[in-house]
C-alpha cells in the first residue's frame, strides 16, 4: 500500500487597476504590507549616519538639514507663499442636495448634446457647472454619469451648449446635478429660460416629449415647465427666498425647498513632498515624525502640522528623487493634531530613498503649510522566535470495511499539532458510510500549533493501519505553509462483496500460482525441495518451507513468540473470481519427540485483493479461540493434525484477483521461527476453474497450421529444416510444461511456418534462348561546356507505343528474374509526373479503366503491402496482411474514400503468383484476384445501394510500383496506427503491368472476368510495363579515354559513345535485337548472343568562345556629403555590377573588381583610397567606377557618379557680424530695464559670447544667436514705462469701480477713493516721471481702493464686533469649566458659546446677532449647582470590533469600567461629527452599533447613577473595516435574484435581504472565497420587491455593508 502525494493549489488572484492614482494604488498595498507587519516581531535601529533630506515646497531659507540635526528645538517648515507654497484643491463651495433636474423623455431616443439658454450670464440662478448623468430604458437601468469631470459652462449671447463625446444611445431619462450657479447671492437659485435636447442626426427632441422634475421648488410665476416649452420668452426660476418667495403650483410642493451647499474638503495634492536619502541600501520597517515644538498663541505652533501622509520608498541608485519612477507605497500615517512624536511602521523594505507625501496638516489654515522638527527613520531587522521542529508523529489509522462509517486517525501523545482526518471517494465527496467494490482516500493533515513547525525530519517512517505497518516514503508528505502543516495521502480499495448465499456451488480452485517471501531449495543437501509452488501443486507430500539453510536469501523474522517479516505467501488466481474461504494442510512430518514439524502455522490473517495485489483487503483470520491446535503423534485427536484447515471469510468476496495469508505463529518444537505448507488451498465459485491457458491456445493454433503445411520438396531446404526442428519441439509439450516455455515453442513454430520459402519451380526445358527485340536507344549529342548525358536504363520498360517514363527509387537494388516461368521485376519504381508520357496514369472522371498486373509475395506481414496506382490521393491496390485482404481503394470526386476487398486464405496466398486487376467503369469500380470478383468493403461508401463512384482528378499525385511515397519505407505507423511494407520488404515480385482507358470492357460490370480479358487481348495497352531481359550500360570517350561521370565535354574534340547489352539467361542477341540510332552506329553482337555493343562516334564539338557580358553598375549613384562643422569626412562607395552570357569557358566564374577614381576634385580636395572618398571642402567632385572582369580584363562597365559637398562651418565674415550685433547693446543699462524684459536680452547675450570665440561654431549657431538678441532687443522695456502700465490699467480699474458702484460704499471711503484717484490720474502723463514717484501713486490708488467698505459691510462689521465682545466676556467661565454649575444650564450656555466662537467666517450679520444674543442669554441664565457633582473619571474603549450577525454587520463596543459609574454611553465619530449610538445596560460594558461605518471611531463617557453627573469623553477607538463593496448587478427571474460585484481577493461575502430599504435585513446566503455571484432562490415571491446588500469577510477583516440594491421578482 503507498502514500500518494497530494499537491495543493493555490489560487491567485489578480487585480488590474487602470488610471488609479499612485495613493490609491499604494494603499492596497500597504494594507497588505501593514497586515504582514503585525504577524512579525522587529528589533528597530535609528538611522543617523549619511543621511540628507529634501522637500518640493521649500523656500529657500530654510533647509531640511534642521529635520536631521537631532535638535528639538531647529525645525523645517514649508514656503508661506509664493510657487514653492504647497498646493492644495478643495474648499469650493458647491451645491449638494435639492439640486437635480430630470429631463423624462416620452420615447427613448439617442442623444448627442444638450443646449442650455440662460437668464443672461451673470444672473442669479445661471448654471455655470454641473453633472451629467442618463439612464437607458433598460428595466432596473441606472443613472450613469456622461463624463467624469464635472462640465464647466461657456457662454455666448446667454446660450451655452454641452456635446457629450459620443451620441448615447437608449436614452430615457436625462440628469442635471447643478453644482455651481452665477448671481448675488451665487449657488442659491437656478434658473434658465430653455433646455434643448439635440439627437445624434442634430435635430431636437420635440418640448411636447420632455417632462421636467426638480428636486427643489419653482418660483409661481416661473414654473420649471417654462424650461422645456420650447419658449424663449418665459423662464424657469427656482423659488427666491425671503417673503418674495412662492411655490409653484402642480410640482409636489407645499413650502420652498431650496438647494443647499457644502464646502469640498480640502487635500494637499502637489508641492507637497519630503524626501529623506540614505547613504545606502537599508532594510528599513519604521518611520519617526515630530512635529515642529514650541509654545505660542494661537495655531502658529501648529501651521504645517503633519496628521495624514503616505509614505513611499524606492531603492533606484540615483541621487535625483525626481529621476526616481519606481516610487512603492509602504504606508499610510494618519496622525493626531498634537507635538508629539508620532511613528508608522510597516512591513520592512530595502531602500534608499523614502517620500512623504503629504495629504493633511493643521494650523491656523488646514492643508496650507508643511512643518517638521525631525524625521527619523529606523532600520528594521525580524526578532524570529525560532519554532520546535515537531519530532515523528505515532499515527493509527482503521482500513474502511464495507458497511462501517470512516474513523478519525489517532495519534498517540501528539504534541505541538493537531489531526484532521478526511475520507473522500474517487468523486472527492466527503464519505459518510464505505461501500463494497469502491476506492477510498484518507488525507491526513497535521496542522502545527503556534511555536512548532515540521521538516523533513518530522515525516514518519510508517503508519499503523489495524494491525499492519506501512511504510512512508518522503515523496508521499507534502510539508507546506513553511512547515505549518503536514499532509498524508492514502488510498484503500473496498473489495465487491456479495452479501448474500451465492446460487453457484464452491468448490476449490485450481490454476492457482504463488509467491513467498522466503522458500528453502535444498535442506541437508539431500535435495529435498522446500519451493513455493509446492504448497499448490494438488499433493499433500510435497510441502513449501521458508529458508533456513541459505544465510544469502531471505529468510522469516521473528520476535516475542511472533514472527514480523518474510512471513507471507501469495496466491494469485487463475482469473478474478468470488471467494468465501481459505484451506491449509501444515507438512506431515513429526519429530523425533513426536512434536509436529516446526513451522506448523496455527495463527495467520488473510487478506483479499481485486486489483492484482496494490490494495488488500481483510478477509478472515485464525488466532485466540479460532487459532488451529496441534497435539503430539501419539496423543488423542492426532489424526486432525494434518487434516485441512479451512477459514471462512463470513462473507463473499467478488473480483477477487490475489490472496494472501500473513502468518503470526507457527507450532513446533521452535515454534514460530519457520513456516511450512503441504497444501494452501482457495473457495470460490466453481466455474472459476482456468480454461486451457493462452500460452496453450496458441500452441494448439501453430499446430494446426503446420498440418497445412505442403510436402518437404515444395520448400527450400533450409527453411524446412527449421520448421521440422520447431515442430518436434511443439509436439513435445507436456502437461507439466510451463505456460513460458509453451508459449516459446508455440511462437517458434509460428515463426517457422512464416519462414516457409518455396523452391524455384524449374523453369520448362528450353531448346532455344528467346531472342530479345530491338531496344530503343537514343543519344544526346556532346555540346563543348555541357555535362554528358548517358542514356537510362531501368530493370522495367513501358513497351506501348507512347512509353512511360520510369525511374528508379530510393536506391533500391533492382532485381530481374524468372521466378514460376514469369520475368518478373523486385524493387520501387516511379513514374514522375513531369516525364513524357506519364500523364496516361491520371484516370479521372467518367473514364474507364483497366490495371492489370501479376503478383507474388514470398514473406508473409501483419503490415499492409503496397502494389502500385497513384496511391493515398488517387487510386490504388494494397495486400492488408493483417486482415488476409486485397484492397482497391480510391479518393473520389466528393473526397469520399470507397474501397473494394477481396478476403483471401491466407494458408495459400503467400508465395503463389496472383492475377490482380482493377476494373473502372466511370461510375463503379471491381477488384478481381485471380479471375474473382470482390467486394465493397462494409463500412466505406461504396458498400451502400446506387452509390456511384468517380474517379477524383489529382494530377500532383504519383504513380508508383513497389511503394507509396506518402507512407513510411521504414515500417513506422501512420496517423491511424497502420504499418506499412514495400514490395521488396517482403521478397515480392511483379510483373507485365498493363493499363486500357478510355473504354468499357467491363459493360458496366456485367461481364465475367474471363470475357474482360477476353477483350483485352485484342487491344493494344496504353501501359504495357514489363521487366526488361537484359542490362545496358554507356559511357563517353574521347581518343581512347573514357570520361568521368558528370564531366563536360571540352570543345573542338571527337566523342564516341558505347552502349554494352547483355542477356539475362534464357534470352539472345540476333540481328534483329539491332536497335536503330539516328545517325547511323555500329552494332556488334558476339557469337553467344549474349552480348550487343552499339558504337556511335559524333562530329567533332565546336570551339568554346567567352559570352560574358559586365553589366550596368548599381550600387553607387551621385550623393551629397555635408561636413557640418568638420573639416573632412570619408564615405565609402560599393558598387555592384551583374555578369551574363551564360559563359562555358572554364574558370569564368563571373568575379568582378572594382576601381574608384576621381576624374574631377574642384574645391572639395576629393581623394579615393581603395573604394574610400575623402573629401575637405565644399564643392563637388567627379568619381568614375569600372568594373572589370576578374578572368578577362577586356570585359568591363563604367560608372561616373557627382559627389556634391556642403559645410555648415561658420566664416570669420559670420563671426564679424554676430561681434556687431554684440556691440550694439554694450551700452545698455540692466538698471533701467525690468527684469523681466532684459532677462532674455541676458540670455542671449552670454550665449552670443560663448560661440564668438568657439572654433566649431556653425552658421547656423551664429544666425541664431545674432536674432536672439535682436529679438530681446525689441521686447526691452524700462521700469518707467512698465509702471505707467500698471498705474494706467489701476486708474481705469477704481474709475469703472466708482461709477459703477460708488453709491454703494460709505460716503467716507468713497470720497477718500475719489481724492486719491484725482491725486495721480495725471501722473503717467508727466515727462521724467520716476519710478519711486509711480509706484507711490500705484499704493496710495490700492490702499484708497482696498478701503471703500460698502453700507451693508459696515453694518456686519459691527456685528462681529459684538460677538468678539460678547465671546471674550464669555472665554473666562467657558474656560474654567463647569465646575459647580447646574448641568441643564451650564449644556446651554456651552453650547450657545461654541456655536458662536465656531460660526462661518461668512455667517451674515442676521446669523451673528442671532448667536451673540443667544450666548448673552445663555451666560445670564447660568445657575450653580445644589450640590457639588461627583467626578467620574474618563472611560477607555477597550475593543470596537465588527462582528457578521444574522441581520446585518455591528460594532461591539467595549468600555473599560470606570469607579461609580452607572452606565456608559458610546458616542460614533464620523468626519468630526459624533453620534449617540446608545447606553450600556446596568451592570454591563458593552454597546452594540447596529450601523458598522467605515472611518468611524468610538469614545464613551460615564454616567452616574441618577444621571446628573457625566464624565468627560475618554480616548477614541477605531473600528477596523474594510471598505464597502457594491453590488454592480441585480437582475430578477421569476423564482430567483441575481447578484453581482467585483471580486474581493480571499474573502467570502454575506447576503442580506429585506422587505424594506433601510430595515429589516437578515442574512440569507454566505459565499466561498473569491466569489462574484450569487442567486437567492428561497423565500422569494413573484411580484414582490426585495432589498439587497452585502459585506464581505477575509480572514478576520469584515467589511462595512454595502449600499441597497433594489430587485423586483418577475411574476
Amino acid at each position: 500500500m503507498k502514500f500518494k502525494q497530494v499537491l495543493a493549489g493555490l489560487l491567485v488572484g489578480t487585480m488590474v487597476v487602470t488610471s488609479a492614482p499612485v495613493s490609491g494604488l499604494g494603499a492596497l498595498s500597504a494594507l497588505a504590507a501593514s497586515e504582514e507587519a503585525e504577524t512579525k516581531n522587529y528589533n528597530y535601529t535609528k538611522l543617523t549616519e549619511g543621511l540628507t533630506a529634501s522637500a518640493d515646497c521649500a523656500d529657500g531659507t530654510n533647509t531640511m538639514n534642521a529635520v536631521l540635526n537631532g535638535n528639538p528645538d531647529d525645525y523645517w517648515h514649508s514656503a508661506w507663499e509664493g510657487d514653492n507654497q504647497p498646493v492644495k484643491q478643495g474648499g469650493e463651495v458647491i451645491m449638494n442636495s435639492n439640486n437635480n433636474i430630470t429631463l423624462t423623455l416620452t420615447e427613448a431616443s439617442t442623444v448627442k448634446k444638450l443646449e442650455y439658454v440662460s437668464n443672461g450670464a451673470g444672473n442669479n440662478g445661471t448654471i455655470k457647472k454641473c453633472n451629467i448623468y442618463y439612464k437607458t430604458s433598460a428595466e432596473n437601468a441606472e443613472f450613469k454619469k456622461v463624463q467624469e469631470d464635472p462640465y464647466t459652462l461657456s457662454f455666448t449671447e446667454s446660450k451655452a451648449t454641452i456635446e457629450f463625446t459620443d451620441a448615447i444611445s437608449d436614452v430615457k431619462e436625462i440628469k442635471i446635478e447643478v453644482l455651481n450657479t452665477a448671481g448675488n447671492p451665487n449657488n442659491t437659485f437656478i434658473s434658465g429660460k430653455e433646455l434643448y435636447v439635440y439627437r445624434d442626426d442634430n435635430t431636437k427632441i420635440d418640448s411636447g416629449n420632455i417632462l421636467a422634475k426638480a428636486e427643489c421648488s419653482s418660483q409661481s410665476d416661473a414654473a420649471l415647465k417654462n424650461l422645456v416649452d420650447n419658449n424663449e420668452a418665459t423662464g424657469y426660476h427656482s423659488s427666491w427666498g425671503g417673503n418674495g418667495g412662492t411655490v409653484a403650483a402642480d410640482e409636489g410642493f407645499t413650502e420652498i425647498v431650496r438647494p443647499g451647499t457644502m464646502t469640498t474638503p480640502t487635500e494637499l495634492i502637489s508641492r507637497n513632498n519630503l524626501y529623506i536619502n540614505l547613504a545606502g541600501s537599508e532594510t528599513i520597517g519604521k518611520i519617526a515624525y515630530l512635529p515642529r515644538q514650541g509654545s505660542g498663541s494661537g495655531n502658529g505652533v501648529a501651521n504645517g502640522r503633519i496628521t495624514a501622509a503616505n509614505i513611499y520608498i524606492s531603492n533606484a541608485d540615483v541621487n535625483d528623487v525626481s529621476a526616481i519612477t519606481d516610487w512603492k507605497q509602504v504606508a499610510t500615517a494618519d496622525w493626531e493634531n498634537n507635538s508629539d512624536e508620532k511613528n508608522v511602521t510597516f512591513s520592512p523594505e530595502t531602500a534608499k530613498h523614502i517620500r512623504i507625501e503629504v495629504k493633511h496638516s493643521a494650523g491656523d489654515q488646514t492643508d496650507a503649510y508643511i512643518n517638521a522638527a525631525a524625521i527619523d527613520i529606523y532600520k528594521a531587522e525580524e526578532v524570529v522566535a525560532e519554532d520546535k521542529v515537531i519530532s515523528k508523529p505515532v499515527l493509527t489509522a482503521v482500513a474502511p470495511v464495507t458497511g462501517e462509517k470512516p474513523a478519525d486517525v489517532t495519534a498517540t501523545d501528539p504534541k505541538g499539532y493537531t489531526v484532521a482526518t478526511a475520507w473522500t471517494d474517487s468523486d472527492g465527496n466527503t464519505v459518510t458510510k464505505f461501500e463494497a467494490g469502491q476506492n477510498y482516500t484518507l488525507t491526513i493533515a497535521l496542522k502545527a500549533e503556534e511555536g512548532n513547525i515540521f521538516d523533513e525530519t518530522s515525516i514518519p517512517e510508517k503508519i499503523q493501519v489495524g494491525e499492519k505497518e506501512v511504510a512512508v516514503n518522503a515523496s508521499d508528505v507534502v510539508i507546506s505553509e513553511k512547515g505549518k502543516t503536514m499532509t498524508l495521502t492514502l488510498v484503500f480499495s473496498v473489495p465487491a462483496e456479495t452479501t448474500k448465499p451465492s446460487d453457484k456451488e464452491y468448490g476449490k480452485l485450481e490454476g492457482l500460482t504463488g509467491k513467498a517471501d522466503s522458500e528453502e531449495r535444498i535442506h541437508d543437501n539431500q535435495g529435498e525441495d522446500g519451493a513455493t509452488s509446492n504448497a499448490l501443486d494438488g499433493k499433500t507430500d510435497t510441502y513449501w518451507h521458508t529458508n533456513w539453510s541459505d544465510p544469502s536469501k531471505p529468510k522469516a523474522t521473528y520476535a516475542d513468540g511472533k514472527l514480523t517479516g518474510n512471513n507471507t505467501y501469495t496466491i494469485t488466481l487463475a482469473k478474478a473470481t468470488t471467494v468465501k474461504a481459505f484451506t491449509y494442510i501444515p507438512r506431515n512430518l513429526y519429530d523425533n519427540a513426536g512434536n509436529i514439524a516446526s513451522g506448523a502455522i496455527s495463527e495467520c490473517k488473510v487478506f483479499v485483493s481485486t486489483d492484482n495485489g496494490t490494495n488488500w483487503t481483510p478477509a478472515g483470520k485464525a488466532e485466540g479461540a479460532t487459532a488451529w491446535t496441534y497435539v503430539k503423534k501419539d496423543a488423542e485427536g492426532a489424526d486432525q493434525n494434518f487434516a485441512e484447515k479451512t477459514l471462512e471469510f463470513g462473507t463473499e468476496y467478488a473480483d477477487v484477483t490475489d490472496v494472501k495469508v500473513e502468518v503470526i505463529k507457527t507450532a513446533g518444537a521452535e515454534p514460530s521461527k519457520y513456516i511450512n505448507a503441504a497444501e494452501f488451498g482457495v473457495i470460490g465459485e466453481k466455474d472459476a476453474a482456468p480454461s486451457e491457458s493462452e500460452a496453450r491456445k496458441a500452441l494448439a493454433a501453430a499446430l494446426a497450421k503446420a498440418e497445412k503445411v505442403e510436402a518437404k520438396e515444395n520448400y527450400t531446404a533450409d527453411s524446412y529444416k527449421t520448421f521440422e526442428e520447431a515442430l518436434t519441439a511443439a509436439k513435445a509439450v507436456t502437461d507439466e510444461t510451463s505456460d513460458a516455455d509453451v508459449q516459446a515453442a508455440a511462437t517458434a513454430l509460428e515463426n517457422a511456418i512464416k519462414g516457409l520459402k518455396k523452391a524455384e519451380t524449374p523453369a520448362p526445358p528450353v531448346t532455344e534462348d528467346s531472342v530479345i527485340t530491338a531496344p530503343r536507344l537514343s543519344y544526346t549529342a556532346p555540346v563543348a561546356g555541357e555535362t554528358a548525358v548517358v542514356p537510362s536504363y531501368v530493370a522495367m520498360e513501358d513497351q506501348s507505343a507512347k512509353p512511360a517514363t520510369l525511374e528508379v527509387k530510393d536506391d533500391v537494388p533492382t532485381t530481374v528474374v524468372v521466378d514460376g516461368g514469369v520475368l518478373a521485376f523486385q524493387g520501387r519504381l516511379t513514374a514522375p509526373n513531369n516525364g513524357a508520357n506519364n500523364d496516361k496514369f491520371d484516370v479521372s472522371g467518367d473514364t474507364p479503366m483497366v490495371l492489370r498486373t501479376k503478383v507474388k509475395l514470398n514473406n508473409k506481414t501483419d503490415e499492409v503491402v503496397n502494389i502500385l496506382g497513384k496511391m493515398d490521393s488517387q487510386y490504388g491496390i494494397q495486400v492488408d496482411g493483417a486482415n488476409d485482404r486485397v484492397i482497391l481503394y480510391c479518393c473520389d470526386a466528393q473526397d469520399k474514400w470507397p474501397e473494394v476487398q477481396y478476403k483471401y486464405d491466407a494458408d495459400t496466398f503467400w508465395g503463389e503468383w496472383h492475377d490482380i486487376a482493377l476494373v473502372y467503369t466511370g461510375t463503379n469500380m471491381q477488384l478481381y484476384v485471380d479471375g474473382k470478383a470482390g467486394e465493397a468493403t462494409p463500412g466505406r461508401v461504396n458498400a451502400s445501394d446506387g452509390y456511384q463512384v468517380v474517379f477524383k482528378s489529382y494530377a500532383s499525385s504519383i504513380f508508383t510500383i513497389g511503394y507509396n511515397t506518402e507512407k513510411s519505407t521504414n515500417h513506422e505507423a501512420d496517423g491511424n496506427g497502420v504499418k506499412y511494407s514495400t514490395l521488396d520488404q517482403v521478397d515480392g515480385k511483379i510483373a507485365d503491368i498493363k493499363l486500357y482507358k478510355g473504354t468499357d470492357y467491363s459493360e458496366g460490370l456485367t461481364k465475367s472476368y474471363d470475357d474482360i480479358k477476353a477483350a483485352l487481348e485484342k487491344v493494344a495497352p496504353d501501359a504495357d510495363i514489363s521487366a526488361i531481359p537484359y542490362t545496358a550500360v554507356t559511357t563517353w570517350s574521347a581518343n581512347g579515354t573514357a570520361l568521368e561521370k558528370d564531366a563536360k565535354f571540352a570543345g573542338e574534340t571527337v566523342y564516341t559513345a558505347t552502349t554494352v547489352y547483355t542477356a539475362r539467361s534464357g534470352f539472345k542477341f540476333t540481328d534483329i535485337s539491332k536497335p536503330s540510332v539516328d545517325g547511323g552506329a555500329t552494332v556488334t553482337i558476339a557469337k553467344d548472343g549474349k552480348t550487343m555493343t552499339v558504337t556511335k562516334e559524333f562530329p567533332r564539338t565546336a570551339k568554346i568562345v567567352c559570352s560574358c557580358v559586365v553589366g550596368e553598375i548599381t550600387g553607387v549613384a551621385d550623393q551629397t556629403i555635408n561636413l557640418g562643422v568638420e573639416d573632412s569626412k570619408t564615405v565609402t562607395l560599393s558598387a555592384k555590377a551583374q555578369v551574363t552570357g551564360d559563359c562555358k569557358v572554364e574558370g569564368h566564374d563571373g568575379t568582378v573588381n572594382y576601381t574608384y577614381t576621381v576624374t574631377d576634385a574642384g574645391t572639395t580636395g576629393a581623394t579615393v583610397t581603395d573604394n574610400a572618398v575623402t573629401v575637405t571642402a565644399a564643392g563637388t567632385a567627379k568619381v568614375k567606377v569600372t568594373a572589370t572582369l576578374a578572368s578577362d580584363a577586356t570585359k568591363t562597365s563604367t560608372k561616373e557618379i557627382t559627389l556634391t559637398v556642403t559645410t555648415n562651418k561658420a566664416s570669420a565674415e559670420d563671426k564679424a557680424k554676430l561681434a556687431a550685433e554684440i556691440a550694439s547693446v554694450k551700452d545698455l543699462k540692466e538698471a533701467d530695464y525690468t527684469e523681466e524684459s532684459y532677462a532674455p536680452l541676458k540670455n542671449a547675450l552670454a550665449k552670443a559670447n560663448t560661440l564668438k570665440d568657439k572654433t566649431d561654431v556653425s552658421k547656423t549657431e551664429i544666425e541664431d544667436a545674432i536674432k536672439a538678441i535682436s529679438d530681446a532687443k525689441k521686447g526691452l522695456k524700462t521700469k518707467v514705462a512698465a509702471k505707467k502700465e500698471e498705474l494706467n490699467s489701476l486708474l481705469t480699474a477704481v474709475y469703472d469701480d466708482l461709477m459703477k458702484n460708488g453709491n454703494t460704499y460709505t460716503v467716507a471711503s468713497y470720497n477718500n477713493a475719489v481724492t486719491v484717484y484725482k491725486a495721480v490720474k495725471d501722473l503717467p502723463g508727466k515727462d521724467g516721471v520716476t519710478v519711486a514717484e509711480l509706484e507711490k501713486a500705484i499704493k496710495d490708488l490700492n490702499d484708497a481702493k482696498d478701503a471703500l467698505v460698502l453700507q451693508e459691510t459696515a453694518d456686519l462689521e459691527k456685528a462681529k464686533e459684538n460677538a468678539a465682545n460678547t465671546l471674550k466676556d464669555a472665554a473666562a467661565i467657558a474656560d474654567a469649566g463647569q465646575k459647580d454649575y447646574e448641568e441643564a444650564s451650564w449644556k446651554v450656555f456651552d453650547a450657545a458659546y461654541k456655536a458662536l466662537k465656531n460660526a462661518p467666517a461668512d455667517a451674515d450679520k442676521a446669523t451673528l446677532e442671532s448667536l451673540t444674543l443667544a450666548l448673552r442669554n445663555a451666560q445670564a441664565a447660568l445657575k450653580k449647582a445644589e450640590t457639588p457633582a461627583v467626578a467620574l473619571d474618563a472611560p477607555k474603549v477597550k475593543a470596537a470590533k465588527a462582528k457578521v450577525t444574522k441581520t446585518g454587520v455591528v460594532v461591539n463596543v467595549t468600555v473599560e469600567a470606570v469607579k461609580d459609574a452607572a452606565s456608559y454611553d458610546v458616542y460614533r465619530v464620523v468626519r468630526g461629527k459624533a453620534t449617540k449610538v446608545g447606553t450600556t445596560a446596568a451592570g454591563k460594558t458593552t454597546v452594540k452599533d447596529k450601523k458598522a461605518v467605515k472611518g468611524a471611531s468610538y469614545y464613551a463617557v460615564a454616567v452616574s447613577k441618577d444621571g446628573k453627573v457625566v464624565s468627560k469623553a475618554g480616548a477614541a477607538v477605531a473600528v477596523k473595516l474594510a471598505k464597502a463593496p457594491k453590488i454592480q448587478k441585480a437582475t430578477a427571474g421569476s423564482k430567483n435574484a441575481k447578484l453581482s460585484w467585483k471580486k474581493v481577493k480571499g474573502a467570502k461575502v454575506v447576503v442580506y435581504r429585506s422587505t424594506k430599504k433601510n430595515s429589516g435585513y437578515r442574512k440569507v446566503a454566505t459565499t466561498r472565497k473569491n466569489a462574484t455571484s450569487v442567486t437567492n432562490k428561497k423565500g422569494l415571491k413573484a411580484g414582490k420587491t426585495y432589498y439587497y446588500k452585502i459585506a464581505t469577510i477575509k480572514g478576520k477583516l469584515i467589511s462595512a455593508m454595502s449600499k441597497a440594491k433594489r430587485v423586483k421578482i418577475k411574476k
